[in-house]
């Protein structure tokens, strides 16, 4: 990566309720550092002229090191997870040359939910 051109912003305070759609997947960053990373989707429903409409929100979650055994333990897709943390915004140069820019959810908890 070149890091001349990496760049980082945050937004900070999110939660949100939703659900794991894969499995996290474990990355080893260029510079060593391990994170998981995994789809999370978010539903929210809507009425309208007496039909329901369910849109969908598609998020994705890395989470740190600290949080690894946790992960772990809940690793199922289709998992309902509160996930807390901040938008994190950052680009960068690939191998081939092009600026990609991603958005991600940078967790700082996530806590399965439980139903009754």
């Amino acid at each position: 990566m070149n890091k001349a051109a990496a760049k980082i912003t945050s937004v900070p305070g999110i939660k949100m309720t939703g659900r794991m759609i894969r499995n996290p997947e474990l990355k080893t960053l260029e510079d060593g550092r391990k994170l998981m990373q995994f789809p999370f989707r978010i539903e929210k429903s809507i009425y309208r002229n007496g039909m329901r409409i369910v849109m969908n929100r598609w998020h994705s979650v890395v989470v740190q090191p600290d949080r690894f055994l946790a992960m772990e333990m809940m690793n199922r897709k289709s998992i309902e997870l509160t996930v807390v943390g901040w938008i994190r915004k950052r680009n960068y140069v690939d191998k081939s040359g092009v600026m990609r820019y991603v958005t991600e959810v940078e967790a700082s908890e996530v806590m399965v939910v439980q139903r009754e």
